[in-house]
Order: C-alpha cells, then sequence, then structure tokens
C-alpha cells in the first residue's frame, strides 16, 4: 500500500476509534488518546513493568488531567510520567521480583532509585537538571498516590510501606545558571530589529516577521501570539491601543495589554493581508497568524514548530553578533522566548524601584531600549 493510502486509512482508524471511545474506557487501556479527555496527543503507561505501578500510575494520571490545559499539555503529563517510568525500571533491574509486590518495598528500594540516577548522571546519560527534576516528579507522584487513598486495602498499591518516599533531601538541587537571565542584551536586540526584512522570505514570511514583532513590543509568550484571534486589537475610552489575548498557561480569557501605535499598525497591516487572503471566511472564525499549509479557510494558526524552526534558520543567517564590548553574541539564544525575557527587564530597569515596591498600578514612562518601539510598562 502506498504511503499516502496508508496515512488517509489510518488518520480514519483514528477517528473511528475516537467516535466510539469514552473517558471511562480509555482509562483502562495502556495507551491514551488524550482527544477523548480533550487534549492532544497520546499518553502511553506500557513502559511501567509493574501492574501495581502502572495502575497507580492511571489512577494519577486521571487525577492530573483536568489540571493540564493547553497546546504543551499532554507534553508536561508525558515529562512527569517519565519519572515513573524511571521508577518501573529501577525497581525491574535491582529486585529478584522486579518490584511487582508493592508490599515488600522499603526504603532500601529507594536509595537503589537514587543511586541509579546518579550513576546515570556519571555516565553522562542523564544530566543534573534531569535528575533533579526526576527525583521531584517521583517524590510529587508517591505522594499524590497517597493521597489518592491507592496504598489503602484494595488499592492498586495496597501495603506500599510508608517509608518507600522520597524525602526533601533526597532531591538534589537544581545547579545554579552561570548567567544572570535569559533575555537578550539591548546591543543584540538592535541588530535583531535591524535584520527583521529577513524573516518575511518565504511562503510564512510575513506571518513569522508579525509573530516576531509582537513578541519584542508585548513580551507575550509564543503560543499566546500565535492564537490570536483576527479581531485581536481594541481601543480603550483614551482611544489607546489594547491587545486582547488568551493567557492559556493560566485560563484567563481576554486579557488587555496596553500597545503602542506602531505596535498597533503592525496589527492592522495584518489585518488587511488576513482578509484580503480569506475574504470568505467570518470574522469571528479568522487568525491573525494564518498558517500557510492545510489552511483554505483561514482558520488554522501557526504551529510554534513552524515558528521556531523559520526563526531559528533566520537567525543562524546573520552575520556576527556583538555585544556593546564587542564579544560575539552566542546566537542559540536567541529563541522566540527569548523575546518575554527581554520584555520583562527592560520594563524592569524603566520602572523606579518605588513604584515596583508600593506596587503602584501607575505606567511609568519609557523609551522602550532595546525594543522596537516606545510602549507603557505593564501594570505591577
Amino acid at each position: 500500500m502506498g504511503r499516502e493510502k496508508r496515512t488517509v486509512l489510518t488518520a480514519l482508524a483514528r477517528h473511528g476509534a475516537l467516535a466510539v471511545s469514552n473517558p471511562e474506557t480509555e482509562k483502562t487501556k495502556d495507551v491514551w488518546e488524550l482527544a477523548v479527555f480533550g487534549l492532544r496527543g497520546r499518553l502511553n503507561f506500557t513502559a511501567i513493568s509493574q501492574p501495581w505501578l502502572r495502575e497507580a500510575a492511571k489512577r494519577w494520571a486521571t487525577d492530573e488531567l483536568p489540571r493540564r490545559r493547553g497546546d504543551g499539555a499532554a507534553s508536561v503529563l508525558r515529562s512527569l510520567l517519565a519519572g515513573g517510568v524511571r521508577l518501573s525500571q529501577s525497581l525491574r533491574g535491582s529486585r529478584p521480583d522486579h518490584g511487582t509486590h508493592p508490599a515488600l518495598l522499603g526504603r532500601g528500594d529507594i536509595e537503589s532509585f537514587l543511586h541509579r540516577l546518579g550513576h546515570l548522571v556519571s555516565i553522562g546519560e542523564c544530566s543534573p537538571e534531569l535528575r533533579a527534576k526526576t527525583g521531584r516528579d517521583v517524590k510529587r507522584f508517591l505522594g499524590r498516590i497517597r493521597a489518592l487513598g491507592l496504598t489503602r486495602p484494595g488499592g492498586p498499591a495496597a501495603g506500599l510501606g510508608c517509608d518507600f518516599t522520597l524525602a526533601y533531601r533526597d532531591v538534589p538541587a537544581d545547579a545554579k545558571r552561570a548567567e544572570p537571565g535569559r533575555d537578550l542584551p539591548t546591543a543584540i536586540m538592535a541588530q535583531l530589529c535591524q535584520h527583521l526584512p529577513l524573516l518575511q522570505r518565504g511562503p510564512s514570511g510575513p506571518e513569522i516577521r508579525v509573530a516576531v514583532e509582537l513578541l519584542m513590543d508585548t513580551g507575550r509568550r509564543p503560543a499566546e501570539i500565535l492564537r490570536l484571534p483576527f479581531d485581536c486589537l481594541t481601543r480603550d475610552p483614551d482611544d489607546a491601543a489594547v491587545l486582547v489575548y488568551d493567557n492559556h498557561k493560566r485560563d484567563r480569557r481576554e486579557c488587555r495589554l496596553p500597545i503602542s501605535h506602531a505596535t498597533a499598525a503592525v496589527i492592522t497591516a495584518q489585518q488587511h493581508r488576513v482578509r484580503e487572503r480569506f475574504p470568505d471566511t467570518p470574522l469571528a472564525e479568522l487568525i491573525l497568524l494564518p498558517s500557510p499549509h492545510a489552511n483554505p479557510s483561514g482558520r488554522k494558526p501557526i504551529s510554534g514548530g513552524l515558528l521556531d524552526l523559520r526563526h531559528r534558520g533566520r537567525v543562524d543567517q546573520l552575520p556576527v553578533l556583538r555585544r556593546d564590548d564587542d564579544t560575539e553574541f552566542d546566537k542559540t539564544k536567541i529563541v522566540p522566548y527569548a523575546c518575554r525575557h527581554t520584555y520583562a527587564r527592560r520594563h524592569a530597569d524603566a520602572c523606579p524601584s518605588s513604584l515596583i515596591t508600593e506596587r503602584s498600578r501607575s505606567h511609568a514612562a519609557t523609551t522602550g531600549s532595546g525594543s522596537r518601539a516606545a510602549e507603557p510598562p505593564p501594570t505591577p
């Protein structure tokens, strides 16, 4: 069978399976289709070999799912579940019974798990940061399955000893970063602004450039900018421009951010381009930054992966970037999310310390150093 036919049949089979699925039946499987729960992707429990630990992980995931929202929810869940997978691997390799009986587990098994993580770091198969994260995730996981009552008689982890847990000191502290932050120096931002026209190349060029300009000017998260609706620009009673966006991470809808006239002009020009490209789609269904692929009606936004790919390709083509002291700057640090850190630093520098201390709601005047245009600092 050809590749295209396989792709179509696989998609049809998946949609057919989803049509007859529901959350209750999905919870019994070892591989979950997260679309049944309103999320994207899959969650795979097959790497956990102990039946009791696998069932406990499913119960934990069932409890965790409602707390996760947005495009990155599945990735967060998989990352958290990875700690349970590493615990399963440790039990399987360090015990004669492979850890299949929870009542026989104790502090010694936790120590074996911690020693295994330390060994993986020493041979270069695990970073110190991942070691610390795994420890935190497993500590949280074991504490949560106890809180859910899974260690009580009749539960999947019945009889699991109280000493089978990670103490506070078991989790190593995160290594301190050598650099003070992830914002970009003012000189580097100025050079990036000079090369903005380079972003316009290619079929998705205009949208990528607008996305980067909005990231620089507003400091919003990339996902918040990419998912802006067509009608995201409004005016306050003083006729000042305001950006209306959704904070998906905190689940806050229609947040409002004052923006400069230059930023508003960028949005207005993009609205004209989108309307010309999709004249028949209702405005309420249009996206400000529509994807150039498989998007005949303009309802599908540019993905974060495409933004990262195009942005990285253009940054790598730039000439050498230098700081004020003429030292070369590492281009790998220039990522879309760095605009958010730079925006925060820029406005923190522009805001007097007394205003920060008193949490005043007055807007401090700023020239927007290192940005494309002057704009008011965010309300503290």
